[in-house]
């Protein structure tokens, strides 16, 4: 057993400061001799020294695996220009014989001259595969390389620019250029002690319905502790599947369950791909990925198979939309599954003004200022619209 004694916060009242802590379960609170005398020999004591004692918080989106590839590869995002990102990747090519190079993060807005790096800068690199990608994970820029290695006629891949945008980047890890079931492990794995680190005991992990099995096999093996609720993203049918065969329901005891399935609808603000109502700087106004009869019937779907749903909707185009179609499908019928819009980044002003709907529904508003997602890449993008909310 385990004493933590002394926190700053009092739970059950002042004098309960000390915890007795059994396996995974908090045995007792109460006060550091109660706690003490509770203590079997040989127990552990941990001094808190009135510290701050808090549950371990919950990351309600994000991508794990993702993030344990991206901390073993170049960081971009810590590249102060274009040059800089260049050289980071010049010399990682040169001290690492992968056979796939990939590099994580870079956030043009924040540098000076405010362009992505290009297909013929990226082949003067390395006459590997080599792919950037960029902050919000909806584009990436690819060398000839690694574009040999995609079809032709691929959407949302330009061969002549070596652009790669939404579904094309997500495929990067998962189809093209997929790590070995033991590197996938060892990124998991590492992705887990960075969130062990930061306090977080629980995410929302999204992503491909091909990682199931590798964390479940993590989980059999005794390595995964932490808590993982899976949205699986682009497959429905994956997310039904698991429920069916009851290894997806989440009764509490398992670290690893299902928590519903996620479509994109559209890009993201840095990229310019967010549907919005008005113009980017550049007088382009993004665009959807799915049209909204799809959207209305993957809601239908999912309600019968008890799946819950998970929406990714940037702009206040796509927000307004989502909100609308649950509604109309609610209104045609029982829809009983709660609906999350991930990242609902840019509200209309309709919306800021209004709830999104039914009691179960939700936004999970997620940016990244510590990269430079809302200080740089908005103001230089959508400035205007900033001017006129102020």
């Amino acid at each position: 057993m385990l004493a933590l004694l002394d926190s700053a916060i009092g739970f059950d009242s002042p004098e309960s400061r000390s915890l007795l802590i059994d396996g995974d379960r908090i045995a007792l609170i109460a006060s550091r001799d109660e706690v003490l005398a509770a203590l079997p020999a040989g127990g552990k004591c941990i001094e808190l020294r009135r510290g701050i004692l808090l549950p371990g918080f919950q990351d309600a989106h994000i991508h794990l695996y993702r993030t344990g590839c991206h901390l073993s590869r170049p960081d971009l995002s810590r590249s102060a220009t274009l040059a800089d990102a260049l050289e980071e990747m010049t010399q990682w090519a040169r001290t690492n014989d992968a056979p796939v190079l990939i590099a994580e993060g870079f956030d043009e807005s924040a540098w000076p001259d405010g362009r992505w790096p290009t297909k013929e800068e990226l082949d003067r690199i390395s006459d590997r595969p080599l792919i950037a990608r960029r902050v919000c994970l909806h584009v990436a820029v690819a060398n000839s390389a690694a574009l040999a290695r995609i079809e032709r006629g691929t959407r949302y891949v330009d061969h002549e620019t070596g652009i790669m945008e939404e579904d094309a980047v997500f495929d990067i890890d998962n189809k093209w250029f997929p790590l070995p079931i033991d590197e996938q492990r060892k990124a998991i794995l590492l992705a887990q002690k960075e969130a062990f680190a930061r306090g977080i005991t629980t995410v929302h992990e999204i992503d491909s319905p091909d990682l199931i099995a590798v964390y479940r096999s993590l989980e059999s093996d005794g390595k995964l502790k932490l808590r993982i609720r899976f949205i699986v993203s682009r497959s429905l049918r994956a997310a039904k599947a698991e429920r069916d065969n009851g290894q997806g329901q989440d009764d509490g005891s398992a670290l690893f369950s299902i928590a519903g399935a996620k479509e994109y609808l559209d890009g993201s603000i840095g990229g310019r791909s967010a549907a919005l109502n008005d113009p980017y700087d550049d007088g382009s106004t993004g665009g959807l990925l799915l049209n909204w009869d799809h959207v209305a019937d993957f809601l239908r779907e999912a309600d019968e198979a008890g799946v819950p749903v998970a929406l990714h909707a940037i702009g206040d185009r796509t927000i307004d939309g989502v909100v609308r179609t649950v509604e109309e499908v609610s209104r045609s019928g029982t829809l009983r599954i709660p609906v999350r819009i991930e990242h609902a980044e840019m509200l209309s002003e309709e919306r800021r003004n209004r709830s999104f709907g039914r009691a179960s529904d939700s936004a999970c508003s997620r940016t990244s200022p510590a990269v430079g997602g809302v200080r740089t890449g908005y103001t230089r993008i959508v400035w205007g619209r900033i001017e006129r909310h102020r």
